[in-house]
């Protein structure tokens, strides 16, 4: 395994293949997306209580799987075995449909916002 990527159980037919400024996405830990406010620059961010997160870019996927660079300190710092993550995908118009629910936050930041797909595993 390569010491500047880790593996993360989701695939392209959950997210695009549509590579962006920020590769096919980011990944931010489970606990910590709600408090995402605005976008982050150099994967690092400010929590509400004034701490430093960060977050990773998804490097590559394929129909199983996806490749995510560790944090600039290194694999100590990037998500473990067992982490929850979510991951917020470059383009989701193709996946929208294989999804249970879209997470939206709106220009002011007010978030988290759920609607829940009633498309799921539907034919388009």
């Amino acid at each position: 395994i390569p010491p500047t990527i880790c593996y993360i159980d989701a695939c392209s037919a959950r997210g695009s293949g549509d590579f962006g400024s920020n590769g096919y996405g980011l990944v931010f830990r489970e606990h910590e997306f709600d408090e995402v406010t605005t976008e982050p620059t150099d994967f690092e961010w400010t929590l509400p209580s004034g701490d430093r997160s960060v977050c990773f870019e998804v490097k590559k996927l394929s129909e199983e799987h996806g490749w995510v660079a560790h944090a600039p300190a290194g694999p100590a710092t990037s998500p473990q075995v067992g982490d929850r993550v979510t991951i917020l995908v470059n383009h989701s118009c193709p996946v929208v449909n294989l999804c249970n629910r879209l997470s939206v936050k709106t220009k002011d930041g007010s978030f988290p916002k759920y609607i829940d797909l009633i498309s799921h595993g539907c034919c388009q």
